[in-house]
């Protein structure tokens, strides 16, 4: 059961980068900004899904926010480095070593909504919301 559920949540988090990906040449024709300089990445964000605890930690970013860079940790695990750019279309996606991928929406200045999908012999896909703290 949980192997279906890997691979619906695989399928999901594939349907959903194509989606931006076809979107993309759509943004570039409108003009459409990548970046989001209004928002300050830089910082630690924390938020909670079905897994535990998840933390992000931005140690750099590019001033229009079109990639930044730093380490995600989930209850339980080891931090992870990540390297993140933007869409077209508004998201951050980024790969986490040859095991995981994340994919996070800015929603408002201190708000990050995110899905994390975890590749390998037993997959995984949640989403969940990231604040920003203080």
């Amino acid at each position: 059961m949980k192997r279906a559920a890997g691979a619906a949540g695989l399928a999901a988090a594939a349907l959903l980068l194509t989606a931006c990906a076809t979107s993309a040449a759509t943004a570039s024709e409108r003009g459409a900004p990548i970046g989001h300089g209004e928002i300050a990445l830089v910082g630690e964000w924390a938020g909670a899904d079905g897994g535990g605890d998840v933390r992000l930690e931005v140690t750099s970013a590019a001033d229009d926010g079109s990639t930044f860079v730093g380490a995600l940790s989930r209850a339980g695990s080891a931090s992870v480095p990540v390297h993140a750019a933007m869409t077209p279309h508004g998201h951050l996606v980024a790969g986490i070593g040859d095991e995981a991928s994340i994919e996070l929406h800015i929603t408002d200045p201190t708000t990050l909504d995110y899905c994390l999908v975890t590749y390998g012999y037993a997959p995984d896909y949640s989403c969940g919301r990231l604040e920003r703290r203080p």
